[in-house]
C-alpha cells in the first residue's frame, strides 16, 4: 500500500512538500544560529551624536551615550567659542542640558542622529549676559542675531563635536549697521594718466567702482585689475591702495617702488608719494599685494575728487584694536662735485629715507606690537659745479 502511495502522484507531492519544509526549517535554523545573538541590538552604523552604538542593546547603548557625554564635558581641550576680530568668548559646556531619554526615542537603525540638547532659560540668560560683557561686544549689542548664534552652538553640541569656533561677523542682522568709513585718502594722478578714463574703467569692471574685499583675501593689483589698465594706472591704484590700508591691520605681502622723484613736477619737499610709492609692471612681475587677515569683508570705493586727484575709501566694521602709523624721515645731504665742462653743471638734490611704523594696541591689554611696514630710499643727487 505504502509502495503504491509513494509511486503515485500524491506520494510524489507529499514527498516533495516534506523536502521543501525540511529545507525551510534548515534555513530558519541556520539563520537563527548566525543572527540570533543580534536580536534586540542596534544595527551596524547606528550612531548618536559621535557615539557609535551598533551591536549594543538599548540599555548598553544608553549607558555608552551617557558616558560619551560625560567624557566630552570633562575634556578641557574641547573649545566652543564665538568671537570677533580675534577675540573670543568660550562657552561653558556644562550649561548644556542633554536629554538622553528623548534622544533614545529618536534613534534610527543604521543612521546617525543628533543628541537632544538645549539651554535652560536660566543658563541662556547667563550666556547672553556673559557675551554682552565681552570687550569686543561694546558696540555690537544690537547688530547681531543672538538666537542664531545659540542655535548653531547647540547644533554643534548635538554631535559632540570636539571643536567649534564661530565668527560674530556671520551673524550681523544687517551688515550695513556695522559698516562705516574707516579711512578715506586721496592721491594725485601722475603724468600720463587720464582721470576720467581710469574712473570709467573702474566703474565698468566693478559695480559702482567698488571692490568687495573678502575675508582672508589676498589682494593683488595685477590679478584684480584687468588687462585694460596701463602700468601708470596700476601704479596709481597701487599707491592709493597702499595709503588706504596702511592704518589697518592688513598685511603687506609684496611691494615695489620707484626710488626716483620726478623733479619736473615735484621737489624733495612736496613729493606726494613718500611712504606710498608703488610700482606695478606685468612684464617683470612687479605687483602690490596685501592680505585682509580679518574674518570680515570690506568695501574699497574709488571716486573722483577732481581732474587731478583720485580718491578711495575703506568701508567696513571698525577695528577693535587701536592702530597708529608713524613716519620716520631721514634726510641725506647732497654732495658736491666739480667739472671743467659747463654742460655737466647741475644742481644737487638731498636724499630721503622713509620708514612707516605701524603700532597695534590690543583692547585686551596685551602689549602693543610695533613693526615696520614701508621703507623707501631716494638717494641724493650730487651737485656738479665748475672748477674755479
Amino acid at each position: 500500500m505504502l509502495k503504491k502511495l509513494f509511486n503515485s502522484d500524491l506520494g510524489y507531492y507529499i514527498y516533495t512538500g516534506l523536502v521543501i519544509v525540511a529545507g525551510l526549517a534548515s534555513l530558519i535554523f541556520f539563520y537563527f544560529m548566525v543572527t540570533g545573538f543580534n536580536i534586540g541590538v542596534y544595527a551596524a552604523n547606528t550612531t548618536v551624536g559621535s557615539v557609535y552604538i551598533g551591536g549594543l542593546d538599548e540599555s548598553e547603548a544608553e549607558q555608552k551615550i551617557r558616558n560619551g557625554i560625560s567624557s566630552w564635558l570633562e575634556d578641557d581641550e574641547v573649545p566652543y567659542q564665538i568671537g570677533y576680530q580675534g577675540y573670543y568668548y568660550t562657552f561653558d559646556r556644562e550649561l548644556f542640558t542633554f536629554d538622553v531619554d528623548a534622544t533614545m526615542a529618536t534613534i534610527r537603525e543604521g543612521r546617525t542622529v543628533p543628541l537632544q540638547v538645549n539651554y535652560s532659560p536660566g543658563a541662556l540668560n547667563t550666556v547672553e549676559f556673559e557675551i554682552l560683557q565681552e570687550p569686543f561686544m561694546e558696540n555690537l549689542q544690537d547688530v547681531f542675531d543672538f538666537e542664531a548664534v545659540i542655535e548653531d552652538v547647540l547644533t554643534e553640541a548635538e554631535m559632540l563635536r570636539d571643536f567649534s569656533r564661530m565668527e560674530l561677523s556671520n551673524y550681523f542682522i544687517d551688515e550695513a549697521l556695522a559698516f562705516e568709513t574707516l579711512n578715506e585718502v586721496v592721491m594725485p594722478y601722475p603724468a600720463g594718466v587720464n582721470p576720467s578714463l581710469l574712473h570709467a574703467k573702474l566703474s565698468e569692471q566693478f559695480d559702482g567702482a567698488t571692490y568687495n574685499l573678502n575675508a582672508r583675501e589676498v589682494f593683488s593689483v595685477q590679478e584684480s585689475f584687468n588687462e585694460t589698465y596701463t602700468s601708470s594706472e596700476l601704479n596709481t591704484l597701487g599707491s592709493i591702495l597702499l595709503k588706504l590700508v596702511t592704518p589697518t591691520n592688513m598685511v603687506i605681502i609684496q611691494r615695489h617702488y620707484n626710488p626716483q622723484i620726478d623733479y619736473n613736477r615735484y621737489t624733495v619737499e612736496d613729493f606726494p608719494y613718500y611712504g606710498y610709492n608703488v610700482r606695478v609692471n606685468r612684464n617683470v612681475d612687479y605687483d602690490f599685494t596685501f592680505e585682509n587677515i580679518n574674518e570680515q569683508t570690506y568695501d574699497i570705493e574709488f571716486f573722483e575728487v577732481d581732474e587731478e586727484t583720485l580718491g578711495a575709501r575703506l568701508v567696513g566694521p571698525p577695528f577693535l584694536d587701536t592702530i597708529k602709523v608713524d613716519e620716520a624721515k631721514t634726510v641725506f645731504p647732497l654732495t658736491t662735485e666739480t667739472t671743467s665742462n659747463p654742460d655737466e653743471v647741475r644742481p644737487g638734490k638731498e636724499g630721503v629715507a622713509i620708514i612707516l611704523k605701524r603700532t597695534i594696541t590690543p583692547i585686551d591689554g596685551s602689549p602693543a606690537d610695533t613693526y615696520d611696514i614701508v621703507f623707501e630710499y631716494y638717494p641724493p643727487i650730487s651737485a656738479i659745479e665748475l672748477n674755479n
